[in-house]
């Protein structure tokens, strides 16, 4: 197989008028170095992953890729698959790290995703000053990671509310759940985060300070994901 990969490369290589040879070259050539770095068998057929590494005569590295190409497991095995197109997508690979004619086209730049943000809406049942230190703290680490929070309603925006219960606990505990839910602009649930733990009876009653703070960096991340998620779906749909 290893024969007729060089073969089949040679020639493709060749037809793109790109001299190459499996004989030992001048002292100015650059020599190529492909390995299979992947194959893996899906029944009768296979996917193969080559790398190619491009080297200078002195054997310093001038570039890499790969490509991958479903063929014939039997024929791969065998060295007896036709190994011609695969060839030709590679030869535009190895063209491109040469900067040489026949090298593949840039692809077209992707479009930017749309700018992150996200509208606070309240949080309820939360004991003491919750209710406000907990959309504060909130607000306050999803702009530290990036999201314009918005304190009006927008209507190409989703956004996030939260619901506070507790629940009495024996030997004067209590358990405490949170759960921040995301929506889509179009007020359809995208996702919850929920949050859980017991504290003292009563230790949430007053100033939530350093409690809201860290509720609210344990929840930024999934909250941050959600509402991502929620406008990739609105950009898609436009």
């Amino acid at each position: 197989t290893s024969d007729a990969v060089r073969a089949a490369l040679g020639k493709a290589l060749q037809d793109a008028d790109i001299p190459a040879s499996a004989a030992p070259a001048g002292e100015h050539a650059y020599h190529l170095i492909g390995e299979a770095t992947k194959v893996t068998p899906i029944g009768a057929v296979s996917q193969v992953t080559l790398t190619w590494t491009v080297t200078d005569a002195a054997g310093s590295e001038v570039g890499r890729d790969s490509n991958q190409f479903t063929i014939d497991s039997a024929g791969w095995q065998a060295g007896s698959a036709d190994l011609g197109a695969p060839m030709r997508v590679a030869t535009g690979e190895i063209a491109e790290i040469l900067h040489l004619p026949g090298a593949a086209p840039a692809p077209p730049p992707k479009a930017s995703p749309p700018p992150l943000r996200l509208v606070l809406d309240p949080v309820t049942g939360a004991p003491g000053d919750g209710d406000t230190s907990l959309p504060r703290a909130l607000a306050y680490v999803l702009q530290d990671a990036g999201v314009e929070v918005l304190d009006q309603p927008d209507p190409k925006a989703p956004h996030v509310g939260g619901k506070v219960t507790l629940s009495a606990m024996p030997g004067g505990q209590q358990n405490i759940r949170i759960v921040w839910t995301v929506f889509g602009a179009d007020h359809r649930s995208i996702g919850t985060v929920a949050q859980e733990n017991v504290v003292p009876r009563g230790s949430l009653d007053g100033p939530w300070s350093d409690a809201a703070a860290a509720v609210a960096a344990a929840a930024v991340d999934s909250v941050r994901g959600l509402a991502a998620q929620a406008m990739q779906q609105g950009h898609s749909a436009q």
